[in-house]
């Protein structure tokens, strides 16, 4: 396994922080990480245990205001940067895999950044993925006891946009291996916060991606943690219900929280991932 860093330039010149794990032998499919709020590429390493033995090179990038990218923590002006940074992403993968499938693997936020790229692509010439995996998707995020603070939120958004606000998401929400937890706590690279604008972006995406099932024509793999404090499993099962898509399949882990690749059914999940991939080759 070879791993390399380096750093391409978003279309608005921002440069932007990759890595990847690229088998010896010739790579079979890419799959392209898309990380969470307030994470960054590097906390996927069971799932490179799990791929590259079969072939599979992986990419990640830290995306703006995450890991060692660039940017106020958290922050994004619009929500469409971040479709055109994983545009950028993607032609950046092609140039070092050409004629290779590529599938897109989104967790949590990143799984919306997936699911918005793929449902309104930034422009018809852009990378379409060979299929869709997503994580921990927050199709009905936990808002309870929050009402206030979105309303203040989006009246902030207006006039005072780089506001940080706490996302108040404690880490033993993501996962019962206590090991994940302590790690995500001391990892320097990962932070509690986003502002007031990203909120308001984020909501109103994932109340776009509910609206327009019908959009998205790409083969879909959804992986959701029975537990799952952080997006209601109930909210994922009713919009997969109503998804119109003749090639999608989902996965609920009864034992799991939001970070189903980090927790106790991960097993399943990586044999499911890895049949689920084979199957789309």
């Amino acid at each position: 396994m070879r791993h390399r860093t380096l750093t391409f330039s978003a279309s608005d010149g921002l440069d932007l922080f990759a890595q990847c794990w690229v088998p010896e032998r010739p790579s079979s499919a890419v799959l392209a990480l898309v990380h969470g709020i307030g994470e960054h590429s590097g906390r996927y390493s069971s799932l490179l245990r799990a791929l590259l033995p079969t072939a599979y090179a992986v990419w990640g990038f830290d995306q703006r205001g995450h890991g060692r990218s660039p940017g106020q923590r958290g922050h994004i002006r619009t929500w469409s940067e971040y479709r055109s940074d994983l545009a950028c992403f993607l032609d950046t993968i092609v140039a070092h895999h050409p004629n290779t499938p590529i599938f897109l693997f989104g967790y949590s936020m990143g799984a919306m950044v997936v699911f918005d790229y793929a449902m309104r692509p930034p422009s018809p010439s852009s990378q379409r993925p060979h299929g869709l995996i997503v994580v921990g998707a927050p199709l009905d995020p936990e808002t309870k006891g929050r009402g206030l603070l979105l309303t203040l939120a989006r009246l902030l958004s207006r006039i005072w946009p780089r506001l940080p606000v706490p996302l108040g998401v404690p880490a033993e929400a993501i996962s019962h291996d206590p090991t994940v937890i302590e790690a995500l706590k001391a990892d320097p690279l990962t932070h509690g916060q986003a502002t007031v604008r990203w909120a308001t972006e984020f909501l109103d995406t994932v109340a776009w991606v509910n609206a327009h099932p019908e959009t998205l024509t790409i083969p879909l793999l959804m992986l959701h943690g029975g537990k799952d404090p952080l997006c209601h499993v109930e909210g994922v099962q009713s919009w997969f219900d109503r998804l119109p898509l003749a090639d999608k399949t989902l996965h609920i882990y009864p034992g799991s929280r939001h970070e189903v690749h980090n927790d106790t059914d991960r097993a399943q999940m990586e044999e499911d991932l890895l049949a689920w991939l084979a199957q789309h080759l």
